[in-house]
């Protein structure tokens, strides 16, 4: 648990945020937790996080700018340190841009939604992925049933985020073998998590469902009968075999002093290891060509 500490802190704001934070004295937040898997049970390490501010009334944002923005970069920077690095896209509520009234964080929803295009698609994917968790949660709440319903009803938007995932290519060679970095190494955040998140994410304001978690929004589309349920299966047991992966190289990685990060090592895994991760990278593969039909 981080704790914000600050005497006599403005009310009626909300901190979108990648942990659950108390809140303190006077201060009744609503933190919005944003991640690439709410959920789980277990936490990946070695990924950054993203958090925005939002406050009732435009007005309250010019009085308590100052206070905010040391707010927002004292949780990065508690954060940071304690092993959760700040974001490399700058998506931190220190920075202004991340910071809105209620009003005009609609007005930015509106600008992704009015007007798609790649730029708009990175800047809000994970923006669909916020839940309340603590404090004033109908702030969040607000925010997050507006920016729904407006994405829900825009093809061109769900479209634009769907294109978002056309460039990615699993990691296979012409034979089937992993490719690796020059380290013999695979990024299973960037070629694992984030493709199946991605079409999850999209698939699911497509049809409507608001559950965050990607398991919960791929066993929803295969309740529904909206995507095939043995595609879905199949995707699902990639993400799971991505997420173990992963924490198995990060548990190796520690025990060895090597920062820990989402890169695993394929040289030291075993022939069913590496036959488990290249039917994982298919399953996604087929998965992002679902979401590309849209």
């Amino acid at each position: 648990m981080v704790s914000l500490i600050q005497p006599n802190p403005p009310s009626e704001w909300f901190v979108g945020f990648r942990m659950r934070v108390p809140a303190t004295r006077a201060i009744e937040p609503s933190w919005l937790l944003r991640t690439i898997e709410p959920d789980k049970r277990v936490e990946a390490r070695g990924r950054d996080h993203d958090r925005q501010i939002t406050t009732k009334r435009a007005s309250q944002a010019a009085r308590k700018t100052r206070w905010f923005a040391e707010a927002g970069g004292h949780v990065a920077d508690i954060l940071h340190e304690v092993g959760v690095p700040y974001c490399e896209g700058g998506v931190m509520a220190k920075n202004p841009g991340c910071r809105h009234s209620l009003e005009n964080w609609k007005k930015v929803v509106e600008g992704w939604i009015e007007r798609p295009g790649p730029r708009e698609a990175l800047a809000s994917d994970i923006f669909f992925d916020g839940v309340p968790v603590y404090g004033e949660l109908a702030l969040g709440s607000d925010l997050t049933a507006y920016s729904y319903a407006r994405a829900e009803a825009s093809p061109t938007f769900i479209a634009a985020l769907a294109r978002f995932a056309k460039d990615w290519q699993p990691p296979l060679g012409i034979f089937g073998r992993l490719l690796t970095d020059n380290d013999g190494r695979v990024d299973l955040k960037k070629n694992g998590l984030l493709p199946i998140v991605t079409a999850a994410r999209t698939l699911a304001l497509k049809h409507g469902i608001r559950p965050t978690s990607t398991v919960t929004r791929l066993t929803e589309l295969k309740v529904r009968s909206l995507v095939g349920a043995d595609m879905i299966d199949r995707a699902i047991s990639a993400f799971t075999v991505m997420v173990r992966t992963i924490l198995a190289q990060q548990v190796s990685d520690s025990h060895r002093g090597i920062k820990l990060s989402a890169r695993v090592d394929v040289a030291a895994m075993g022939p069913e290891e590496k036959e488990s991760l290249t039917k994982a990278m298919r399953a996604i593969n087929e998965l992002i060509g679902a979401t590309l039909q849209l």
